[in-house]
């Protein structure tokens, strides 16, 4: 944990960790070779937010690895509701060429598991991730601007550092916080958006 101390130390630090996951149950982990056991995973997940309370987590997970089991998928279930992941990525098992599960392992799971376990992982990731986001609401924020709002003209959108999507009313800024001069604010520009 001495690098995520140092981290937490440094403004300049991404504040995104993406967590290499794919399924909480240790047989998974260890048959797809990942890199944390699950009870380890989330272990890890507590003392880095206890570090940095504000950065993000992020994780792929898959649904449908061979040999999936229904107890496998509900550790995952249960992994996502522990953690607290801000983004990830969900997607069923599909075998692909070149690598360690297409040479020696056996794609078992049926198509139709696959898809309920991968909806089942989508609805209670966004029920989380939702709960998770919530909190920064109210928060100040430090949000780099990509452009105008898809859903109007009169807002911007942006992310924060820890790649939150934000949305915010399109106001001109002041160029000093003392200053009664104001600019428009641009794609590319850091705000402070509350």
């Amino acid at each position: 944990m001495r690098w995520a101390r140092g981290w937490s130390e440094s403004p300049k630090a991404a504040l995104v960790t993406a967590l290499v996951t794919l399924k909480y149950s240790s047989q998974k982990l260890m048959q797809h070779q990942a890199v944390f056991e699950g009870s380890n995973l989330i272990c890890y997940c507590v003392k880095n937010h206890a570090c940095v309370s504000d950065v993000s987590l992020s994780s792929d997970f898959i649904s449908g690895f061979c040999g999936e089991t229904e107890d496998d998928h509900q550790q995952t279930l249960s992994l996502i509701r522990e953690v607290g992941y801000n983004a990830g990525f969900l997607f069923a098992y599909s075998m692909r060429k070149k690598t360690h599960a297409f040479h020696r392992l056996q794609d078992d799971v049926a198509p139709q598991v696959k898809q309920r376990r991968l909806e089942e992982c989508i609805s209670v990731f966004r029920a989380e991730a939702e709960r998770v986001n919530a909190a920064a609401i109210g928060s100040m924020q430090l949000v780099l601007v990509e452009g105008e709002s898809k859903r109007s003209a009169d807002d911007l959108c942006g992310r924060t550092d820890g790649n939150m999507k934000v949305i915010f009313p399109k106001e001109d800024v002041a160029v000093q916080a003392s200053a009664s001069n104001t600019v428009p604010v641009c794609a590319g520009d850091y705000v402070l958006v509350k």
